[in-house]
C-alpha cells in the first residue's frame, strides 16, 4: 500500500495562482520486473488507486472532489549512469505507458505515454548534459506540468500544463572540486541551462512556434543528503525566479500523468 499527499497550485493563462488543493493519492497494486542485458529493466504493474482533492484557497473550486480507478503501467529503462546526481559519463533511456479506468468510466480508460533521454558528455572538468522528456494522452484527457528548476526555470511549477508537453534542456556544469568540507559535500559545480519546452491542451492546439524558452545559473552541491541546488532561472517574456533545490530536479520533468 503507498500514499503520496501533496500541495499543488492551480493557475489561469497569466500565471495569475486563482487556487490551491491539497491532492492525496493511495495506491496498491503489484508487479513483475525483468533484466535486460546489463544496464535495462522492464517492468509491468497493476493495481487500484483512490484519489482525494481538497482546495484549501480557492476562487473557482469548491469541496471535496473524490475518485478511483484501476490503472496498468508498463516501463523499460536503460540507464548506464555513473552517478545519479551529477553524472559525468553514461545516459538513460527510458519508456512508459499507463492506463487508467475511473470507476464512472470503465469503457473510457485515459492511456498516456511519455519517454525520456538523459546523455552527458565530459571533457576533464567540463560535462555537457543533454535532456529530453516528451509526454501524451492518447485521447487529451492526461495531464502534464511545466515549471520549475531545469523544467522551464522562472516559471512556477505547474503553472504550464497540458495533455501534450514537451521539454528539452541543456547543461553545463564545471567542477570546482572540494571548496567544501568533505563531510558537508564532496563536490561542487558551477553551471548553466538552456531550456526550451511548451505544454497544450489538446494534439490540435500544438504550435510549435509557440515553444517557451528559459534558462538558469546554478551552483550545484553534492551533499552527503543528495545534490542540492543554489541558483536562479529566467523564462525569456515571464518570470524569474530563485531557487534552493534538495534532490534531482530532473526527476520532475514533464510530471503528471
Amino acid at each position: 500500500m503507498e500514499s503520496v499527499k501533496f500541495s499543488a497550485e492551480v493557475f489561469d493563462a497569466g500565471y495569475r495562482r486563482t487556487d490551491r488543493i491539497t491532492h492525496s493519492t493511495s495506491r496498491a497494486g503489484a508487479g513483475v520486473g525483468l533484466r535486460l542485458g546489463n544496464s535495462g529493466v522492464a517492468r509491468l504493474t497493476g493495481g487500484y488507486e483512490r484519489n482525494r482533492s481538497t482546495p484549501l484557497i480557492s476562487s473557482t473550486l469548491e469541496g471535496t472532489t473524490r475518485d478511483s480507478a484501476r490503472f496498468a503501467q508498463a516501463t523499460v529503462r536503460f540507464d548506464t549512469l555513473d552517478d545519479s546526481d551529477f553524472p559525468r559519463h553514461g545516459y538513460v533511456v527510458e519508456g512508459g505507458a499507463t492506463s487508467l479506468r475511473y470507476n464512472d468510466s470503465l469503457d473510457s480508460p485515459v492511456q498516456t505515454y511519455q519517454a525520456t533521454l538523459l546523455a552527458p558528455a565530459t571533457f576533464g572538468r567540463l560535462t555537457l548534459l543533454g535532456i529530453a522528456n516528451a509526454a501524451r494522452s492518447r485521447d487529451d484527457r492526461g495531464g502534464f506540468g511545466l515549471g520549475g528548476f531545469l523544467n522551464l526555470s522562472g516559471t512556477p511549477v505547474g503553472a504550464v500544463s497540458g495533455s501534450q508537453a514537451v521539454i528539452i534542456a541543456g547543461l553545463a556544469y564545471y567542477k570546482l572540486g572540494g571548496l567544501l568540507p568533505r563531510a558537508i559535500s564532496r563536490s561542487v559545480y558551477a553551471g548553466f541551462s538552456l531550456e526550451a519546452g511548451n505544454a497544450w491542451q489538446g494534439r490540435s492546439d500544438i504550435r510549435y512556434g509557440q515553444v517557451k524558452k528559459a534558462g538558469s545559473i546554478f551552483l550545484g552541491l553534492d551533499t552527503i543528503i543528495g545534490p542540492m541546488y543554489l541558483g536562479w532561472g529566467h523564462t525569456f517574456g515571464a518570470e524569474s525566479a530563485f531557487y534552493l533545490f534538495l534532490g534531482r530536479p530532473t526527476d520532475q520533468l514533464g510530471s503528471g500523468r
